[in-house]
């Protein structure tokens, strides 16, 4: 149990703390937790209870399950030798152990943001803003008696109240340019040093971000360029004709255009120790695997840029931690692709993508080059990889497997026709988890959560019971269920549903290997869900960005495309019928839950109505 059943409540940690000097009570000598600070507990929802926590560790920089962490040598020592810093934890566990199924999720935190319970379906017209709750939805996980983790591991979140993060050790006397990319989707005349992909305006929740400070405002070697398009050649602009207002923000009085892709180089003496970010994640589960009662299987998982930190983790070794014992026994990675992150390096700037100086899309790709390190220090987990459709648009997906089956440890699964986040059944173009920008077409309608909440389960069943998963269901050119983006973008154009194609010269990824359509225009390769099998028209992984927010021809990052088919619709309940069939068989397949067929079938249900008030 974590601590007594007293509330204790202090002032949240800020940042600029300095690591070396936390409070800390001794909890272990030969791990990385020596403090668990309770700041608050109370109840929460379905017979759970919320604790609020601080993680203190220490770790020593000497010990072979930290040699991976770059420049934790330069950062400062206790009088033990070991090297301190602090993360944010909060903790939702059954008030009742006799309730607990011996399950523990660590949910590794999105940029600092847990407005949804992880795996939860939410309530109708639900959405996220930053803020300390956390709605529980359904309690997907609550309801079969799961602990979960949330887990803080960011050190450019700016923690509170809102977001979770840490406050990482910093690397004394290190210096390092720092590349700050952004693409405007309104024209402004400054910007702050922090953060893609979206680089938001301050209202958005993704803006709370640290950003490096600039070492010299007058430094004049600084330089800002500017591209047409995301990896395209940049042009230097004059440097007397921007300046850096102060040590966080950027002015170019001539304007940021929308759609132009900018960045600004410049040095920084701050340099924090990104990868204890990794330590702190293995540690405090490690932690809770050890102190928190009943707990029998351990798992985690990521969504996006955390699913990209699990494959780092899994590079770097970080499976066992200084005693030698396994801390996950399962793995699920979301939406990841192909790449990594800017996770473990000098500068990093882990909410960033697409940065040229950044790992992120340098391989291993495939999980047999990924675990080499883990299987020599032992603890590799089993891996549910599963990726949507856009992975494969924007994160050359199809390197992570290639023709080749992955691992006997490994599974990967492509969620057919599907967007970056789950779709909605409406016919928008402005995303709702970016309503400042505009598609120019359709967004993709099909919500792919199920899956997740499915595959979940199913890694569950591997690891507790030995039940192994399907084999991976991806695609490839010896079945006839891959192909070339190229010819994917002429068929699509070639079609009469009015559709907008990317420019193939502005596409992402670098990999043109994608899921090949069948005759309806639909993905034929891996896992379809009933909207898929039963199309009301044909769904894509890309999109392009709409003429508001400039940037023609180039593809809109993360959006799909719902294009809908010109001829009459079916009849609704002719249709209901065949969607529900299409449900049924993926239920007896263990892709879809019995309790999301309801859901499936009412979210079609509405996209139908949409389309027949469109049609008249």
């Amino acid at each position: 149990m974590l601590g007594s059943p007293e509330t204790h409540r202090g002032v949240w940690p800020g940042r600029g703390r300095p690591a070396d000097h936390l409070p800390h009570q001794v909890v272990s000598a030969l791990m990385g937790v020596v403090g668990f600070e309770q700041r608050s507990r109370q109840p929460y929802a379905e017979g759970y209870e919320r604790i609020d926590a601080v993680v203190q560790l220490a770790v020593d920089p000497n010990h072979d399950a930290n040699v991976n962490v770059v420049d934790l040598e330069l950062a400062p020592r206790d009088a033990e030798g070991r090297v301190r810093f602090e993360a944010d934890v909060i903790v939702l566990r059954p008030i009742e152990a006799k309730r607990s199924s011996g399950r523990l999720l660590g949910w590794v935190t999105n940029r600092g943001r847990n407005a949804l319970l992880p795996f939860s379906v939410p309530p109708a017209g639900f959405v996220p803003t930053l803020g300390p709750d956390i709605e529980a939805g359904n309690g997907f996980l609550l309801r079969r008696g799961w602990t979960i983790a949330l887990l803080g591991w960011q050190f450019d979140v700016e923690r509170g109240p809102d977001l979770i993060g840490m406050e990482a050790p910093r690397a004394t006397g290190a210096t390092t340019a720092i590349t700050v990319q952004f693409q405007p989707n309104l024209a402004r005349t400054r910007e702050r040093l922090a953060h893609w992909p979206w680089h938001p305006d301050p209202r958005h929740m993704d803006a709370q971000h640290w950003a490096y400070p600039v070492a010299d405002l007058h430094q004049v070697d600084a330089l800002l360029g500017v591209a047409d398009y995301l990896g395209g050649p940049a042009q230097p602009l004059a440097r007397d004709s921007w300046r850096f207002v102060d040590e966080t923000h950027l002015e170019y009085p001539s304007g940021f255009e929308p759609g132009r892709v900018y960045s600004v180089t410049y040095t920084t003496a701050v340099c924090p120790v990104a990868g204890t970010g990794l330590v702190a994640v293995r540690d405090t589960m490690a932690y809770l695997r050890r102190h928190e009662a009943g707990i029998n299987h351990v798992y985690g998982a990521g969504v996006s840029q955390t699913g990209r930190f699990l494959r780092e983790f899994l590079w770097g070794g970080f499976n066992v931690d200084e005693e030698g014992q396994t801390v996950f026994d399962g793995l699920q990675v979301q939406v990841a692709g192909a790449r990594r992150g800017d996770f473990n390096v000098r500068g990093a700037q882990p909410s960033a993508q697409y940065l040229a100086h950044s790992p992120t899309a340098d391989p291993p790709y495939t999980y047999q080059a990924l675990l080499e390190t883990q299987r020599q220090r032992g603890g590799v987990p089993r891996v549910v990889h599963i990726d949507s459709a856009s992975e494969y648009w924007r994160s050359d997906a199809y390197l992570v497997h290639g023709e080749e089956e992955p691992p006997p440890e490994v599974r990967c699964y492509l969620m057919a026709g599907t967007q970056h986040f789950p779709g909605l059944a409406t016919l928008s173009t402005r995303p709702y988890p970016m309503p400042e920008v505009e598609a120019a077409n359709h967004l993709n309608t099909v919500n792919h959560a199920p899956l997740l909440r499915s595959s979940l389960l199913r890694l569950d069943q591997w690891v507790s019971e030995g039940v192994e998963p399907p084999p991976s269901l991806v695609p490839r050119w010896r079945d006839g269920t891959a192909a070339d983006r190229g010819e994917v973008l002429a068929a699509m154009a070639a079609s009469p549903l009015g559709v907008n194609v990317p420019a193939l010269d502005r596409l992402i990824g670098t990999c043109p290997v994608v899921a090949a359509l069948g005759p309806d225009l639909n993905e034929v390769a891996g896992i379809r869900l009933p909207e898929v099998a039963e199309p009301l028209g044909a769904q894509a992984g890309w999109n392009v960005r709409g003429p508001s927010i400039g940037g023609p021809g180039q593809p809109l990052d993360m959006a799909g495309s719902m294009f809908p088919y010109p001829h009459p619709l079916p009849a609704l309940d002719a249709y209901l019928v065949e969607l529900g069939n299409a449900a049924d068989e993926l239920i007896a397949q263990g892709w879809l839950l019995e309790e999301d067929r309801a859901a499936t079938l009412a979210a079609a249900e509405r996209l139908h109505a949409k389309l027949a008030a469109r049609a008249g």
